[in-house]
């Protein structure tokens, strides 16, 4: 099990309500910058089965979420959750899965976030020929955000306990990995199942295309 947790910004605020008055837009300001307020933390449950020699079945439970108070509405942009990538969602590419299930976003550069995520992955692991293993796995999960003051974050990708198992990304997928001793080179082909930001009825994926996969390049084992 790892667990982080972190806050930002408290002591901060102790000395500005003692000697600072609040700008006319109600917040607090060093140097003329508006600080963050935060608390933020994730926990990560994984688990390995040795099933014969060479082979295992290996699964991760992931869940995180931060929460923005006092002097912000938001989370900074390099503390929001993310999926997608080499130790994600397999199927996508680093950001470009979710919020909940907004419309899916055509951007150069992806930025698919938001302050929780919620994942499962399950992987079985299996040798193929002297330093090369090969892998098969399942991804689930999806990113949210927890709404509250911001007007600009849109429903659907807001998290609700009625409909959030129907928003989660699913794919599964076909790796190889490369042990050279010293370090295990990978590269994951992860085929999507479900992607929660197409339209309705469209979202299960029914033909095999090469848009509705991604190749993932990493360092290690994914958990």
């Amino acid at each position: 099990m790892h667990a982080n947790f972190e806050s930002s910004g408290n002591v901060l605020n102790l000395f500005e309500r003692a000697f600072s008055k609040k700008t006319a837009e109600g917040y607090y300001n060093i140097l003329g910058v508006r600080y963050s307020q935060y608390v933020r933390g994730d926990i990560s449950l994984s688990r390995k089965i040795v099933t014969g020699e060479k082979t295992a079945f290996a699964g991760r439970i992931f869940a995180g979420v931060g929460v923005p108070y006092g002097n912000s509405t938001a989370l900074p942009f390099d503390r929001l959750f993310y999926v997608g990538g080499s130790n994600s969602m397999r199927g996508w590419t680093p950001r470009t899965l979710g919020p909940g299930n907004t419309p899916a976003q055509d951007t150069p550069y992806p930025v698919q976030m938001g302050d929780m995520r919620l994942e499962a992955n399950l992987e079985f692991r299996f040798p193929i020929w002297g330093m090369f293993h090969g892998a098969t796995f399942l991804d689930v999960g999806n990113v949210w955000y927890l709404g509250g003051k911001r007007a600009q974050v849109p429903e659907d990708g807001v998290f609700r306990l009625n409909r959030f198992y129907k928003q989660l990304g699913m794919n599964t997928g076909l790796g190889l990995r490369v042990d050279i001793t010293f370090v295990i080179l990978r590269l994951d082909w992860g085929i999507q199942l479900h992607n929660p930001n197409m339209p309705m009825g469209e979202r299960w994926i029914h033909n095999l295309r090469w848009q509705n996969t991604a190749l993932n390049f990493g360092v290690g084992y994914p958990f």
